[in-house]
């Protein structure tokens, strides 16, 4: 969208702008009343009332974990034009590199500890899902094993299909353990029958946390926000922070102690986060997607299979030098 249109969407806001930068994905409005950012998205209408019901309860309850998102004259907190919405919030510094990972385990802890429940699982269905989830993965790595005969079976073979020969006994071995994890997450939950929910940010990293003018971290980007289990979003912000540490060495337990300050969890819910965590699930999406490569885009292919082949490793070397869970509080 140009300039201009950006400055017709900000008509309806009670602001008067002076300037607007491209900032990634969002704009930068330099205004009278001071600094805004202006978010485009494309969200469905029920993502969008989740989104803004969610902001507003943090609002309500003045709790700092969230980028507060601005009405406008209206009295809506969003404006749709041509089939895509803007909302304005009050503009945040960055926090990649001004905060370490345990600010950012301890702001997602009081984030869900606002929105915490416990829920009651129906035990047949816990049991149909489960075996879903067994029968999804057995098929995952049925189908890479198919493929990675069809490979040996050449006389030559490219950079791309080598790396994929390397790593399959890192995928089968971390296929293993992360079943093993949910069979001990599955059989704990199956004694109790309940479970926590909370209200997930759904995509939490270092990029969706920023500094309000108080230097206290915020979390951005709530379109995908949803009720799930918390572990979700540990997993999702632990893998998104080791990743920008994927070439240094670096302590992820401590991110979790750090988020059980404030958010305790329960032995099986680390027995699924360790599930979720040394889930091979991208390597198998970096794999399929690649089977429609071409000469010019193995290299790309090839080093984007290697990345996330060192960042699982990464993060299995890490969970074993986790304390034993009577170790561990």
């Amino acid at each position: 969208m140009k300039t201009d249109n950006f400055t017709e969407i900000l008509k309806h806001y009670a602001i008067h702008p002076r300037r607007i930068i491209r900032w990634g994905k969002v704009r930068k409005i330099e205004a009278d009343e001071g600094l805004f950012a202006l978010k485009e998205t494309t969200l469905t209408g029920e993502q969008t009332e989740t989104c803004f019901h969610t902001v507003r309860y943090f609002e309500r309850q003045q709790l700092p974990a969230v980028t507060p998102i601005f009405p406008n004259t209206e009295g809506t907190f969003y404006v749709e034009k041509n089939g895509r919405f803007y909302y304005l919030m009050p503009w945040g510094q960055g926090s990649r590199g001004k905060r370490q990972e345990v600010d950012f385990f301890t702001t997602l802890a009081l984030f869900h500890r606002a929105t915490k429940r416990t829920t009651v699982i129906d035990k047949e269905m816990l049991g149909r899902e489960g075996e879903r989830k067994k029968q999804k993965e057995e098929k995952e790595l049925l189908e890479l094993e198919v493929y990675a005969d069809d490979i040996e079976r050449k006389r030559y073979f490219s950079p791309f299909e080598l790396s994929v020969l390397t790593s399959f006994p890192l995928i089968y071995d971390c296929c293993k353990q992360s079943a093993a994890w949910f069979e001990e997450w599955e059989k704990q939950t199956f004694n109790t029958l309940k479970t926590p929910e909370v209200q997930c940010h759904g995509r939490p990293s270092p990029d969706h946390l920023i500094l309000d003018p108080e230097q206290r971290l915020r979390f951005i980007n709530m379109e995908h926000t949803s009720p799930g289990h918390p572990v979700h979003d540990a997993a999702w912000l632990f893998r998104s922070c080791m990743k920008e540490r994927q070439w240094e060495p670096c302590s992820g337990g401590k991110w979790i102690k750090a988020y059980e300050e404030h958010n305790v969890f329960t032995p099986e819910d680390r027995a699924l986060l360790k599930s979720r965590l040394l889930s091979p699930a991208p390597l198998f999406d970096v794999i399929n997607k690649a089977r429609r490569r071409t000469a010019r885009t193995e290299p790309e292919w090839t080093m984007h299979l290697e990345g996330e082949m060192h960042l699982l490793e990464k993060i299995k070397q890490d969970i074993a030098g986790w304390p034993k869970e009577e170790q561990w509080s």
